[in-house]
C-alpha cells in the first residue's frame, strides 16, 4: 500500500493503480468526474496511462449541476456553478459564482 493525498485527506490505496483503476478501486463514476493530479489536470484519455505514485496530491471533482444568472446590474456577467466534491470522510456541494468580463 502506498499513501497518497485525496482531497485533502491521507488514503491508503494499492500500489500499481492508474488514475483509471483508482477510480474503479473508489467506486467513482469515471464518466463524471475530473481528476487533478500534482495541481496539473489529467485529461480522461491519459488515465490508464498515469501511475499514482506515493505522495501524489489528487483533487477528484464531479460537476453536478450548474446554471446562468445575470449579473449585468453588477456590470459583469456570470454563472452559478455547483461542484459536488468527492470526500472520503463525506461529500460536500460547494457553490461557485464565477463573473465573466465587465458588460
Amino acid at each position: 500500500m502506498i499513501s497518497i493525498y485525496l482531497n485533502g485527506d491521507v488514503r491508503e490505496v494499492p500500489e500499481a493503480l492508474t488514475l483509471a483503476s483508482l477510480m474503479d478501486w473508489l467506486q467513482l463514476p469515471a464518466d463524471r468526474v475530473a481528476v487533478e493530479r500534482n495541481l496539473e489536470v489529467v485529461p480522461r484519455n491519459r488515465w490508464s496511462e498515469t501511475t499514482i505514485a506515493g505522495g501524489d496530491r489528487l483533487e477528484v471533482v464531479h460537476f453536478v449541476g450548474g446554471g446562468y444568472e445575470d449579473f449585468s446590474s453588477q456590470g459583469c456577467v456570470g454563472s452559478l456553478i455547483t461542484v459536488k466534491c468527492f470526500s472520503i470522510r463525506s461529500r460536500c456541494a460547494r457553490r461557485f459564482r464565477v463573473a465573466t468580463k465587465p458588460a
